[in-house]
């Protein structure tokens, strides 16, 4: 009985006679992140500001803006950035939807709903006198959705000192997170031509060190 001959299946092929391999830094980019690019995502983690993380991770001061934005949309550090902050997410049992409702608390807090101010009578003997009057809502009978509002409460030697949260701040992250306010930059290479663009993962440290300078000028 004669044997079937077992038939391989073919590897893509590309001109030379080499393998395809994928492109650093596209998603089907299986290299492992090296150090600096781990580094930066630990420190991206602590306060999601990637031109501070770039500085931190021992990149130059120079271009740090640039050089942010660039480790940001390499997919290898995207993906694990996402990764990280769901971990993190599942850690404290917090979701976007809690945040963007202590956004909200803060960012629709009334001033009258802790604060009474207004004309008042006081009879002075046979006649009757107006006086301005202003006097806070005791703190038991704020309930949760107002008192998370309060950003601060002191006693000073002029009486007690009452502070809500930044409402324009909270307004602005709440607009930005619902796709209310949408930033258009136009960014151009140097002298107002075209960009150039390079493989991180290609350049030496001086190259990329070079390319920092030169878009800060």
């Amino acid at each position: 009985m004669s044997k079937k001959a077992k038939v391989e299946p073919e590897k893509a092929k590309v001109e030379g006679g080499k393998e395809d391999k994928p492109v650093a830094g596209t998603d089907d980019d299986q290299t492992p992140l090296n150090p600096r690019q781990k580094m930066f995502i630990s420190e991206y983690l602590v306060d999601l500001n990637a031109t501070a993380a770039v500085i931190r991770s021992g990149y130059s001061k120079n271009g740090a803006s640039v050089q942010g934005t660039r480790m940001l949309a390499d997919p290898k550090i995207a993906a694990a950035v996402q990764i990280e902050m769901e971990k993190r997410s599942k850690r404290v049992e917090v979701t976007m939807d809690n945040v963007v409702k202590e956004l909200a608390k803060m960012a629709f807090a009334d001033m009258r709903q802790y604060v009474v101010w207004g004309e008042k009578e006081i009879k002075d003997g046979g006649e009757i006198k107006k006086e301005l009057e202003m006097k806070l809502i005791h703190s038991s009978e704020l309930p949760p959705e107002l008192t998370a509002a309060v950003s601060e409460v002191k006693l000073t030697k002029d009486g007690l000192s009452f502070k809500l949260h930044d409402k324009k701040g909270s307004l602005e992250l709440l607009g930005r997170h619902l796709g209310g306010f949408r930033e258009i930059k136009e960014i151009t290479g140097k002298g107002g031509g075209p960009i150039q663009v390079a493989r991180a993962e290609a350049l030496t440290d001086e190259e990329l060190a070079k390319i920092a300078v030169n878009s800060d000028k």
